[in-house]
């Protein structure tokens, strides 16, 4: 980067540097020369390399950052696996923002808190480990009924919305980039994300992919109250009064009820390639 602003400044130099010499050999020429005049026109070269010198160092900040895929969507519709997966592929940094939300709500339980207590939710929101969000404790459906319970909080979600911003601006490991799932994405956490997906599935193809989900765990759930459950969901967290579940207006749809995984893998990876690569070269400067 410091090259490419260098070789532009240099030429930026030269051309008013030009500029200025015409003035002052126009002047000598034309018997006009007074040296205050000179004097002002240097003033105004090295202005107006400042000023451009400025325009290059945001123009380069601007190039250089992050790229970002905002991936939301109802619950079992596949919106973390392909956020995974389009991480990996890019070698970007991903981030579950479900996981926050569970790691507030496994405080609470830990403390013996109430997930629907607000002050019980903030206290957890503001010590939660983020080392833990791997942990498969967190994945209980006792931690994600309470985690549903603690994201309703605008505090709450105040809290987790800087670490999000962090994660963003600084996407860990050096990544070019980063990749978040969640339902509030590319509404709220990153409205001018590099391009937007939003992902949903019929409710019954949800239920029956987390029924066979549990049942690979060895948990035994009947289908019909997973079904319920996730309707339950679905109502909450588009009615909820903060931040709630809706697809942005520059966010495509991509519908995976007919997709197995690797299906939607490639639906997804061939709608957010062509930006992505885009934005990827502008980086670079290419």
């Amino acid at each position: 980067m410091l090259g490419r602003i260098v070789g532009r400044t240099a030429v930026l130099a030269v051309g008013l540097f030009i500029a200025l010499g015409s003035f002052w050999v126009y002047a000598d020429l034309s018997r006009a020369h007074q040296p205050g005049l000179v004097i002002e026109l240097r003033l105004l070269a090295l202005v107006c390399l400042a000023v451009a010198l400025v325009f290059i160092l945001i123009g380069e900040a601007r190039r250089r950052k992050p790229c970002v895929i905002a991936v939301d969507g109802t619950a079992a519709s596949g919106k973390g696996t392909l956020a995974k997966r389009l991480a990996a592929h890019f070698g970007f940094a991903h981030l579950d923002s479900g996981s926050l939300y569970r790691l507030v709500a496994v405080g609470v339980l830990e403390a013996g808190g109430d997930p629907s207590n607000e002050a019980d939710a903030l206290a957890a929101a503001r010590a939660i480990d983020p080392a833990r969000r791997d942990d498969p404790a967190i994945r209980s459906e006792d931690v994600g009924q309470a985690a549903s319970q603690v994201a309703v909080f605008a505090l709450v979600r105040a809290c987790l919305h800087d670490f999000q911003q962090n994660f963003i601006a600084r996407p860990p490991g050096g990544a070019p980039g980063a990749v978040l799932d969640g339902r509030d994405i590319g509404t709220v956490i990153a409205p001018k994300a590099t391009v937007k997906l939003f992902v949903d599935a019929k409710p019954e193809v949800r239920a029956h992919r987390r029924w066979l989900e549990l049942k690979e765990r060895g948990i035994a759930r009947d289908e019909a109250e997973i079904l319920a459950e996730i309707l339950a969901r679905d109502k909450a967290d588009r009615e909820r009064a903060v931040s709630p579940l809706r697809r942005a207006d520059d966010a495509i749809l991509l519908d995976t009820s007919d997709l197995a995984i690797d299906a939607a893998f490639e639906a997804a990876l061939a709608l957010v390639k062509p930006r992505i690569e885009t934005a990827l070269k502008a980086r670079q400067g290419g």
